[in-house]
C-alpha cells in the first residue's frame, strides 16, 4: 500500500511458496490504512506510513492450506490457527467464494470461510421474471 489513504484490507490471503520481500506492506508518510483478519504466508511490512493492524496471522504455514503449492488456497480443516479467530467486522458478509461468513462461532483468518455453505439468493425466489 503506497501513499493509500483510508484502504482497508481486511481477510485477504497472501501465500508465496519462496520467501518474497514481505505479504504486505504499507510505505510512505501519506499511507493511513487498516489490515484486519488476514492470512499471509510470510510477513506484514512497515515501510513508513500509518497502519491499524488487528487480529492477522503473520507467517501461516502452507499445511494451512488445502494445496497451497498449486494455488489451492481454501482452509485445510485442521488449519485450527485461522478457524474461527477473526474478529466480525460488518464490511465483510461474505467469503471469496460468495459463502456466508462467518460459519461457526467467529469468522476464519483469510479470504476463505471453512465449510460455509454455498450462497443461496433467497430474496430472489419471488421476483417477477423480466423478458426482453
Amino acid at each position: 500500500m503506497w501513499q493509500a489513504c483510508g484502504a482497508q484490507i481486511f481477510h485477504n490471503t497472501v501465500v508465496s511458496t519462496q520467501a518474497p520481500f514481505s505479504s504486505i506492506e504499507w510505505r510512505f508518510a501519506n499511507t493511513d490504512i487498516e489490515l484486519r483478519n488476514n492470512l499471509v504466508s510470510h510477513n506484514l511490512r512497515d515501510r513508513g506510513g500509518t497502519a491499524v493492524l488487528n487480529n492477522n496471522l503473520q507467517n501461516a504455514p502452507l499445511s494451512l492450506f488445502v494445496n497451497a503449492a498449486n494455488g489451492d488456497l481454501h482452509l485445510h480443516s485442521a488449519a485450527t490457527a485461522a478457524i474461527d479467530q477473526a474478529t466480525a467486522l460488518p464490511e465483510v458478509t461474505d467469503d471469496v467464494d460468495g459463502q456466508a461468513r462467518p460459519f461457526g462461532p467467529a469468522p476464519d483468518l483469510g479470504a476463505d470461510e471453512l465449510n460455509a455453505p454455498p450462497f443461496t439468493p433467497t430474496n430472489w425466489v419471488n421476483l417477477p421474471l423480466v423478458t426482453r
